[in-house]
């Protein structure tokens, strides 16, 4: 008898992790490929909500159990925080060295510094730093097609 009531025990155990995996949706299971959540996740946004999800300020999803991500950052010189970053020349003169490997180097440095306050959860401009950040941007002063002098249009 004891035996009997075990085994009903273990199998209404199973069952029940059974249904329970079944219900629970292929983009909240983190031992799936991410390709295949993305996709399941994708396909369960109505377009209200995947226009929404571009906003920094969103509020989430909450019937799918997403929460908000917020936060950006301006990082046109260096990552801006309450806490100590690094302060690199404005993007005007990064550009005007034409330099990549000099800009690669100081804007991996920045994305350093980025992730670091991300995981301390630091404060951003508007609100905890999220991973979105803006930078680099174009250097309007120096474009190639202008010649060696930016104004000059030989």
């Amino acid at each position: 008898m004891r035996s009997l009531t075990i085994f009903s025990g273990l199998l209404l155990c199973l069952c029940s992790a059974s249904a329970q995996d079944a219900a629970r949706p292929l983009y909240m299971d983190p031992s799936k490929p991410i390709d295949q959540r993305v996709n399941d996740l994708i396909g369960r946004l109505t377009l209200e909500e995947k226009a929404q999800q571009l906003n920094h300020l969103n509020v989430g999803i909450p019937r799918l159990k997403v929460p908000a991500w917020g936060g950006w950052n301006q990082t046109l010189h260096g990552v801006w925080s309450k806490q100590p970053t690094t302060l690199f020349p404005a993007a005007i003169a990064m550009g005007a060295t034409w330099d990549p490997a000099l800009v690669k180097t100081i804007t991996t440095a920045m994305s350093d510094e980025a992730r670091a306050l991300y995981n301390i959860g630091a404060d951003g401009p508007r609100s905890k730093h999220g991973l979105v950040f803006r930078s680099p941007v174009i250097n309007i002063s120096r474009n190639p097609l202008w010649g060696a002098y930016p104004g000059s249009f030989q």
